[in-house]
């Protein structure tokens, strides 16, 4: 029989931070110009991973296609109505590249399809993600793992590094923030780098909750607004933003409710198994002497129904 097993991890995380990315934590960039990428991953106080993005040009014919492809016809005329340009793995050279590549920040290293169903990377030991110009690299943790993670990308210059063209610990007008929250209660949410705040609550679930669109906020130097956020626990809520920022979330009061009292029959059930209980010890004359005998009787269980 398979065993459960709690990841504690998904309870422990309460308050969140941009510039420190758990697995409820998201941040997506875009990258506008081609070129070969550098990325520094930090946990801990120090570099803990590398990896390198390249950003491939676009041109009219790639644009137009890409239009095409968009369009309901379009998506009707590809193999099996999916589009390989979304895809998150190395495509040849002489394919489209995706626009967008999911970058597990754990084990940041490009990881392309299984052998049988193309050879696109083979002989290619690069070892790169590769987006199109204009696309979105996707930076996050997996669900329930432990950790925090700050993400740093450079630009790739004549010798080294070059200029920093991202910093998830200072997000800006290329970034988005996406945040899922799971205990029910009133965070506060700070821009550490403006001052800027807003009121989250979120919700104790009454029922079970369907899926709902994410919530959107905006943070501009001298507000995020909206400046009162409702969600429901597991619904996305999305930052976008105009000045640089770093967002943290931070549980103000929790809403933890008692559990709901048990309903009549299980009361009565617990009380016949008291007086059950109390029935063990019963008291006999023998001869004229009391002797008390004990008595282990079991209590009445209740028969399934049919």
């Amino acid at each position: 029989m398979p065993t459960s097993v709690i990841n504690r991890n998904v309870f422990s995380q309460v308050n969140q931070d941009s510039g420190s990315l758990t697995f409820a934590t998201t941040v997506v960039h875009k990258f506008s110009d081609p070129g070969e990428y550098h990325g520094l991953l930090h946990g801990g106080g120090r570099v803990v991973g590398q990896f390198t993005i390249s950003v491939g040009g676009r041109n009219t014919s790639d644009n137009q296609e890409e239009k095409r492809i968009a369009t309901p016809a379009g998506l009707a005329q590809e193999e099996g109505g999916e589009m390989s340009e979304m895809q998150g793995h190395r495509g040849s050279r002489h394919d489209r590249l995706p626009m967008k590549v999911d970058i597990d920040l754990t084990n940041p290293q490009p990881s392309g399809p299984p052998d049988d169903e193309c050879d696109c990377c083979e002989g290619d030991t690069s070892g790169a993600f590769e987006i199109e110009a204009g696309g979105y690299a996707v930076f996050h943790v997996p669900a329930g793992a432990a950790g925090r993670y700050a993400v740093e990308v450079y630009k790739a210059g004549k010798s080294g590094l070059g200029a920093k063209v991202f910093d998830s610990r200072e997000l800006g007008e290329s970034d988005m923030l996406a945040v899922v929250l799971l205990r029910p209660g009133t965070y506060s949410v700070t821009n550490t780098l403006t001052a800027a705040k807003a009121e989250l609550k979120v919700t104790y679930p009454e029922k079970i909750a369907r899926f709902a669109e994410p919530v959107k906020a905006h943070c501009t130097k001298d507000a995020i607004t909206p400046g009162a956020i409702k969600v429901q626990p597991t619904q996305g809520l999305v930052f976008s933003f105009e000045t640089p920022s770093r967002i943290k979330i931070e549980l103000v009061t929790p809403e933890d409710r008692p559990r709901p009292p048990r309903s009549p029959k299980a009361g009565a059930v617990a009380a016949q198994a008291g007086e059950t209980t109390k029935a063990s010890l019963s008291t006999a004359t023998t001869k004229g002497k009391k002797v008390t005998r004990t008595i282990q009787l079991r209590p009445r269980q209740s028969r399934p129904t049919q």
